[in-house]
């Protein structure tokens, strides 16, 4: 099974405009994946300060751990 993720923060919240540059070269470890998903794509639109990825689950019966990450990561970058 694979998700289509897109992400999005407002200009007042981006990390990137409050700590440079630099900050999306750290911010953005997310993109290799663990154990459990494979990151197949991430595209980004920065001028909407939006990510757009799609994400696979190693085996198909963890897709729970796919949401899993997906929102976690979703709800860290909101509240950062």
């Amino acid at each position: 099974m694979i998700f289509h993720v897109i992400a999005q923060h407002d200009h007042s919240t981006c990390n990137r405009v409050k700590e440079g540059p630099g900050f999306a070269k750290s911010g953005m470890t997310w993109v290799e994946g663990n154990d459990k998903v494979n990151i197949l794509g991430v595209w980004g639109y920065p001028v909407s300060h939006r990510v757009f990825s799609v994400v696979e689950p190693i085996h198909s019966r963890m897709w729970n751990h796919c949401l899993i990450f997906i929102l976690v990561w979703v709800l860290w970058k909101y509240f950062q």
